[in-house]
């Protein structure tokens, strides 16, 4: 009964529709199949006829529809969710009804593919829209929007005094609603419904699913930090789609694919057109160089606030697999007195858009740097590593840096250990800013004593910088005395679990 300008999803339907549309398919008659994105049936029906080199004729009457009086127009444009567009061999209609009907979905035949190249549709016996498919697809009009570059940031290279107390920045930082746990939100669905979950929530720097028909295990992370893109939409959208794949390699997973969905301002303004044309710049240069390619996505223009536009975000998806019977890793620490390594090169002046950054109110404008070659060596070294055993665990330093990584680990592993930490060679003479840096393409690993070696060998055979953090302990502290740090894992816990809960309405 809710009618709203924007469509509604509904999860159970799409479940339906998901379960209708597979079951189709194992019967080999399914020549083609998409689901109705933007401008709905136009669209789908356009974009399956250019890639068979055909048309296709549609009677619009025989589109069911929710509400009277719907125009021809208003039904090829609707956007309504919940739909797709098949193609069947002829003949085999009827039993496409039948799988639809057990699932309670309707199924109807409204027209049918032709060999003339053209989208026909027919209302009340009339024919109302004939058009070339070509000029709806490859010859279709592009856009060719002025660009000006956005004002350059306000800069500030002066920084925050140290703090006076460093165990209370952590905790302070860890009570950050952008850095604390989301746990408020995923304990509000049921993570296990189909027992495909590998690892609950929180436990992996992706989502882990295990495909039970192939044996497949599936990774999937979805990333951007908005406060990147905001200095450089180019930089930001690298990075963004770095750490998802990061994120995958991680948990042993390799990088498949990627999508995308770009969220922008009003492309009309030179600025925001801009924006968006080097965010897909990023985008594309970081699909190439960590081989993970863009097979899908949508765009979200026009968004504002109060009559200002929104940061740029460009919000990436990497999904990776693993095959059957492959080891996986989860973020949290597994035992006692495992050797707990940095891998990647921390630079403590990569401080733009950084979460301390944003905690002491400072204006730096140096976005973290990133070697797209070393990113793609650190990759393949965490998933070689895991296949082979070498690692133990493995969590991403992002936002909030290596302090945040670190506690993140000793929280996310089921024995819920604590770290301490070895001497600093040399050591930080700002050990606040070396801990809270967000230099990329870094990863806190795990391995056994008997391990460290190997990982550390093979670190340096890919070119990776590694440094030795100190050990996994079964104290219920993060401990690291050079650096002056020892916080509570039970005090960390507390503020990190309520980070997020201060902000949002209660349940």
């Amino acid at each position: 009964q809710s009618r709203p300008t924007v469509q509604v999803g509904d999860p159970f339907q799409e479940k339906l529709l998901i379960e209708a549309c597979l079951s189709l398919m194992q019967g080999g008659h399914v020549v083609g199949i998409q689901d109705m994105g933007a401008a709905g049936l136009t669209s789908s029906s356009v974009e399956m006829a250019a890639r068979g080199g055909c048309g296709v004729s549609i009677d619009v009457d025989k589109v069911p529809r929710r509400a009277p009086n719907m125009s021809a127009y208003e039904c090829l444009l609707s956007e309504s969710q919940e739909r797709m567009l098949v193609v069947l061999e002829r003949g085999h209609d009827a039993h496409a009804r039948e799988i639809f009907e057990r699932w309670d979905l309707e199924c109807v035949c409204i027209g049918e593919v032709i060999a003339q190249q053209v989208l026909r549709v027919t209302e009340q016996g009339q024919r109302v829209c004939e058009l070339p498919i070509a000029m709806l697809t490859d010859d279709a009009p592009s856009y060719d929007r002025p660009q000006r570059p956005q004002p350059a940031p306000r800069r500030s290279d002066e920084l925050w005094a140290a703090p006076d107390d460093l165990n209370a920045l952590i905790l302070q930082m860890l009570r950050d609603p952008n850095l604390g746990s989301r746990r408020t939100i995923h304990e509000q669905f049921d993570s296990m419904v189909g027992a495909a979950t590998v690892l609950g929530p929180g436990q992996a720097d992706a989502a882990l699913l295990h495909l039970h028909e192939s044996g497949h295990t599936l990774a999937l992370s979805v990333d951007c930090n908005h406060a990147y893109c905001a200095l450089d939409p180019e930089a930001g959208a690298v990075l963004a789609l770095a750490e998802a794949a990061r994120n995958v390699s991680c948990t042993g997973a390799k990088p498949l694919a990627t999508t995308d969905c770009l969220n922008f301002g009003d492309p009309t303004r030179p600025e925001i057109m801009w924006q968006l044309a080097r965010s897909v710049d990023g985008l594309s240069k970081a699909a190439r160089a960590l081989d993970a390619p863009v097979v899908s996505g949508n765009v979200s223009l026009y968004n504002a606030s109060s009559g200002v536009d929104i940061h740029p975000v460009p919000m990436v998806a990497v999904v990776g697999a693993l095959p059957p019977g492959a080891r996986w890793c989860g973020a949290g620490f597994v035992r006692e007195g495992d050797v707990v390594i940095l891998i990647g090169h921390t630079r403590a002046n990569e401080l733009g858009a950084s979460a301390i950054a944003r905690h002491f109110g400072s204006h730096q404008t140096v976005l973290p740097g990133i070697d797209l070659d070393e990113e793609a060596a650190l990759g393949r070294l965490l998933r070689q590593g895991i296949a082979d055993g070498l690692i133990q665990s493995a969590h991403d330093c992002s936002e909030g840096g290596l302090m945040q990584a670190l506690i993140e680990c000793c929280l996310m592993g089921e024995g819920a250990l604590g770290f301490e930490g070895a001497p600093v060679t040399p050591p930080p003479t700002r050990p606040d800013l070396w801990l809270y840096a967000e230099s990329a393409s870094r990863v806190v690993v795990s391995a056994r004593p008997e391990d460290a070696r190997a990982l550390e060998a093979r670190a340096s055979q890919a070119g990776l910088a590694h440094t030795i953090l100190g050990r996994a302990r079964a104290h219920a502290r993060v401990r690291w005395s050079s650096l002056g740090v020892d916080v509570s894992l039970n005090d960390a816990r507390a503020a990190h679990s309520a980070a997020l809960e201060q902000v949002l309405p209660s349940r």
